[in-house]
């Protein structure tokens, strides 16, 4: 079971790796090494028919309680093949194709039904087998442009078949056969620029085994067996279908088409129209330029949803956390009192925006200006630069508010 589950996985990879080397690039025109469409194909192959297990069935005794066992083992064997596609319509060819593998031997494994422990086993001639199908093949789209380092072309296929099983060195057994569906997958690239092609593919005949074909076969086997003192026998089988996988390489030959497939050219689409730029505003911006109050020219950029001046962000121009502005500086994020003049000066109520013309320059504290209001000789309040935009900290003197505010 596990190696039909590793095979399947492997059948279902074939086109995959076919196809995904690269992505598609669009350009009217094929690689000249990809597989050339063409009206018909043949490809004789060489292959190895994997080993299998049949599955199980039981032996008994009428009249007796008594059961056996059996588990079949085919081992696997090369196979040689011939398949052929014609081309129907679009990527779909009706396909047909032979193959024989040559019987090598059937491992039979018994032991008492219940008994995890068999008893022994012996091995029989296999029979040979012979592969017959006719279905439908279609060809998975080629990249277009195709920029893989190679260019194989992916095919998958599904046909109804027949199995044959020829027991060749036993007249005791009947010869048989039986209805399969068979599902593969092919790998197929040129050689070069000619009309011939390597192809790998797999492939899965999934049988529907006629079991009463092998009542007559398993009987010999265990109809004198001790074990049914002489009894009647009969035999049950647990299993009706089976999977038998084919891996194949061969050398097909794809005459190209007397004329070229018509390919559709790839069209880009228009670029697309860039959107109208939103005008910008001028605007005019109080900073603190050379320790005095001034109006620069800016403008505000609705895109960038920030004011600029001369292409730059106010914030990048007058920064708020560096000098002459007190937003960075530790006095005034740790609520220090301003010293001026001998006289203590404190923080009173919230920031508020003012207008140059409303103050003039008295002062400095550890760097940063400070200003009163217009006409003021003796001031109780000085105003602090906090950020541009004439944001001001006022500071009003302690014996005024008494205590401290924030």
């Amino acid at each position: 079971m596990k190696r039909c589950v590793l095979a399947l996985a492997g059948l279902l990879a074939l086109p995959v790796c076919a196809q995904a080397q690269t992505g598609p690039v669009y350009t009217p025109e094929p690689h000249p090494q990809q597989l050339p469409q063409s009206r018909f194909s043949i490809t004789p192959f060489v292959a190895a028919r994997v080993p299998y297990n049949t599955g199980s069935f039981y032996v008994f005794g009428l009249g007796t309680d008594q059961d056996i066992l059996v588990e079949t083992q085919r081992e696997g064997t090369p196979a040689v093949g011939l398949n052929a596609d014609v081309r129907v319509v679009g990527p779909f060819s009706l396909t047909g194709g032979v193959a024989y593998s040559g019987g090598q031997q059937d491992i039979y494994t018994f032991g008492t039904a219940g008994d995890s422990v068999p008893e022994g086993r012996f091995i029989t001639d296999a029979p040979s087998m012979a592969f017959a199908k006719l279905g439908i093949t279609a060809r998975l789209p080629d990249p277009i442009r195709d920029d893989r380092r190679f260019h194989p072309s992916a095919f998958v296929t599904v046909a109804p078949g027949i199995v044959y099983l020829n027991h060749r060195s036993s007249s005791a057994f009947d010869d048989s056969y039986h209805f399969a569906l068979n599902l593969g997958a092919d790998a197929t690239t040129r050689i070069g620029r000619s009309n011939f092609a390597l192809q790998i593919g797999l492939e899965d005949y999934i049988t529907f085994w006629r079991t009463d074909e092998f009542i007559a076969r398993d009987l010999g086997f265990f109809a004198d067996d001790p074990r049914f003192e002489g009894n009647p026998v009969g035999v049950d089988y647990d299993y009706s279908t089976g999977n038998i996988f084919l891996l194949r390489l061969g050398v097909s030959y794809r005459p190209a088409r007397s004329r070229p497939m018509a390919l559709r050219p790839y069209n880009p689409p228009p670029p697309a129209a860039a959107p109208a730029r939103a005008a910008t505003t001028p605007v005019r911006v109080c900073v603190v330029q050379n320790g005095e109050l001034a109006q620069v020219d800016a403008v505000y950029d609705p895109e960038r949803a920030d004011t600029l001046i001369g292409g730059r962000p106010v914030a990048m121009v007058h920064a708020s956390d560096a000098l002459p502005y007190a937003a960075g500086a530790s006095w005034f994020i740790n609520h220090e009192p301003v010293q001026v003049r001998g006289r203590t000066f404190a923080k009173y109520g919230l920031p508020r925006a003012l207008a140059p013309q409303q103050l003039q320059r008295m002062g400095e504290f550890r760097g940063v200006p400070l200003f009163v209001e217009a006409g003021t000789r003796e001031p109780d309040v000085y105003y602090v630069p906090v950020r541009p935009g004439c944001e001001f900290q006022p500071y009003q003197s302690s014996e005024t508010t008494g205590a401290v505010r924030g």
